[in-house]
């Protein structure tokens, strides 16, 4: 093999290297948390997830957080996956978009007994997405059932797609009228 062939190959192997790295750098840079339990809290759980989220460095501030549920469905089904939240709504501080998948029924998440608190609680002015999902049982006092918004704090930009939303209720507050 000639001198130039030879060096030919070996700046095709660098030229595909840097081609990987750049890739996987990409790849390991995505936010993406993925929902592995039902339970309220702990490791795996929504409520952790959006924590994470909410505790990425202000570099990505930018960045739109990935909540993914589509592991829990999968390894649930043909059940329906039920997140029943007791501690409270869960706050969001970080552009958010949370989903299930289509191929299976919609992720249930609901407030325990239906208990007097909201689902999601944004802390500032962010985008949220909701997809594949069902919000049952949120109660609020103010002006939402499933998002709650603290005072001064609106949601930038709300999309939904292809989610139920039941038996939600918003109780008035006397102070705002």
């Amino acid at each position: 093999m000639s001198d130039s062939t030879t060096t030919n190959h070996k700046s095709i192997s660098v030229a595909f290297l840097i081609s990987f790295f750049a890739i996987l750098s990409t790849i390991s840079a995505q936010t993406i948390f993925t929902v592995t339990s039902s339970a309220d809290s702990g490791a795996g759980t929504l409520r952790q997830a959006l924590l994470d989220a909410n505790a990425l460095p202000a570099s990505l501030d930018e960045t739109v957080a990935y909540i993914d549920l589509t592991f829990l469905q999968e390894t649930t089904a043909p059940a329906q996956v039920q997140i029943s939240l007791n501690l409270g709504a869960i706050p969001i501080s970080r552009s958010v978009h949370i989903f299930g998948t289509n191929g299976f029924p919609l992720p249930r998440i609901t407030s325990t007994n239906y208990s007097s608190f909201a689902l999601l609680g944004l802390t500032k002015p962010i985008e949220v997405s909701l997809q594949y999902l069902r919000f049952e049982g949120g109660r609020s006092t103010g002006t939402r059932g499933v998002l709650n918004c603290e005072p001064g704090t609106n949601v930038l930009n709300l999309q939904i797609e292809l989610c139920e939303f039941v038996d939600n209720q918003i109780t008035p507050d006397p102070l705002n009228f």
